[in-house]
């Protein structure tokens, strides 16, 4: 045994044998309850004797002898607890009639580890009994939660395709304001970028249209004047750094103007129809203003 031996055991397979998962912790309600000392020496006597004269030098000292010695004295722990419940599967084996399992010290260690194997099992059953419905409870609520969220989540989903369905469409155009700070003319413009319903104002009152006082907050369609009174008076020199970007609009406002007189319509309609063409067809506003004789032939 000294020149041939396991090296290491595959405890993997061994733990999967016994029944229990190959990694990590794992309880075991028999190994609570140990044996006497006394009750132990009643099984292998000689195995503490000879560990003892290893130890002290009075035998021969191999790694081999002192390891299987060591597995004597934990081979006798479990086989003590063992036989416990081994007796309960076959209690008409013949080994049962050994002097060992009369005695009257295992005798009372088989009483007390069966009351204490007892104890555990009413005890993970009264855990399980209390567990459950808190763990059910739990997973409602996060179901309940999550169903929320997401339902949230889809109505903010469907109003953000709502929103771009119109805008490439026509019905809420793109609108781009830029306001500049009172009485700087130096400063940087602030630009926001808005997506608003416009009304059809072919079916408005003109007089009740007419009768609404100019408002410089107020974001007025391309073709108004206003814009144009309003930034000369309050930013006087900005035509004269933003001209390259008026004059390239200022053709489309012109072509929308025209075909608004042409057909009968609003200019703010003639601007629409012209934006949902131009998505439609997928033209930059470089190009419309380039091909203003084609924004409305881009069917």
């Amino acid at each position: 045994m000294n020149g041939a031996y396991l090296t290491g055991l595959p405890r993997g397979i061994m733990r999967s044998l016994a029944g229990f998962p190959q990694q990590g912790t794992f309880f075991l309600p028999r190994n609570t309850t140990i044996p006497s000392e006394n009750l132990q020496t009643k099984l292998f006597p000689e195995a503490s004797m000879w560990l003892s004269k290893i130890h002290e030098g009075h035998a021969e000292q191999t790694v081999s002898a002192e390891g299987f010695l060591k597995l004597l004295l934990t081979i006798r722990i479990t086989f003590l607890q063992d036989s416990v419940f081994v007796q309960q599967k076959f209690p008409t084996h013949p080994i049962w009639k050994h002097d060992l399992f009369q005695d009257e010290e295992y005798l009372s260690f088989k009483r007390q580890l069966l009351a204490s194997s007892q104890a555990e099992e009413n005890q993970e059953s009264i855990m399980l009994q209390r567990v459950i419905p808190l763990v059910e409870r739990k997973l409602a609520n996060i179901e309940d939660s999550t169903r929320s969220a997401y339902e949230a989540l889809a109505q903010q989903i469907a109003s953000v395709l709502e929103k771009i369905s119109d805008i490439s469409t026509g019905s809420a155009p793109l609108q781009i304001n830029i306001e500049w700070p009172q009485g700087e003319s130096n400063c940087q413009p602030l630009i926001r970028t808005t997506a608003v319903t416009m009304p059809n104002t072919t079916q408005q009152n003109t007089t009740e249209s007419s009768n609404v006082p100019a408002d410089p907050s107020v974001s007025r369609p391309p073709s108004s004047t206003f814009r144009l009174k309003f930034m000369n008076t309050n930013h006087p020199g900005w035509y004269s750094s933003q001209k390259s970007f008026y004059m390239r609009r200022r053709k489309i406002i012109k072509a929308c103007e025209e075909y608004a007189a042409s057909e009968g319509w609003s200019v703010e309609d003639a601007v629409r129809r012209a934006e949902a063409l131009r998505i439609r067809n997928k033209k930059s506003l470089d190009y419309i203003s380039k091909n203003t004789d084609l924004i409305f032939s881009m069917l």
